[in-house]
């Protein structure tokens, strides 16, 4: 656990005091009793390789460290890998998300409701009943011109 924590600062700071935290890290690695599945020998070249300033060896030495250790653990699934995966056995859960069907349900009552006010809505005249009732009046005025002209 120490030698992964150490592999994750390097990931993310590697300038001199990213490296100090994580030759701290292989320090109580390098002084801890429980060390079954870590090579050791890996570890201390490890700390070797970041006295001397080279990160990029000390993050293959430590990854090579562990590899064995790292390969015994059981694969992480649901919730304990930190994603929000639905397991079965979590479906019922209120922070769940809804089913397709409620999704479904909720876009139909939208698209029925959204109709229905359009159509409550619409306007009295269609474009065409319009142009009709606009053009009446100029025709009426043209006819009315031709008859007091003789």
């Amino acid at each position: 656990m120490l030698a992964q924590q150490a592999l994750g600062h390097l990931a993310h700071d590697t300038s001199a005091a990213g490296i100090e935290v994580a030759m701290e890290k292989v320090d109580d690695a390098l002084e801890t009793s429980d060390n079954a599945g870590v090579d050791i020998a890996k570890v201390q070249q490890a700390r070797a390789a970041l006295e001397a300033n080279q990160v990029t060896r000390a993050q293959e030495l430590l990854a090579q460290a562990i590899s064995a250790a790292v390969a015994a653990l059981p694969p992480a699934t649901g919730m304990s890998t930190g994603t929000r995966t639905i397991e079965p056995e979590l479906a019922g859960r209120p922070d769940a998300p809804a089913p397709s069907w409620i999704l479904a349900i909720a876009s139909l009552a939208l698209l029925l409701g959204g109709s229905y006010l359009a159509y409550r809505y619409r306007p009295a005249d269609t474009p065409a009943q319009l142009r009709r009732r606009l053009a009446q009046p100029a025709d009426r005025d043209a006819q009315a011109s031709r008859e007091e002209t003789p």
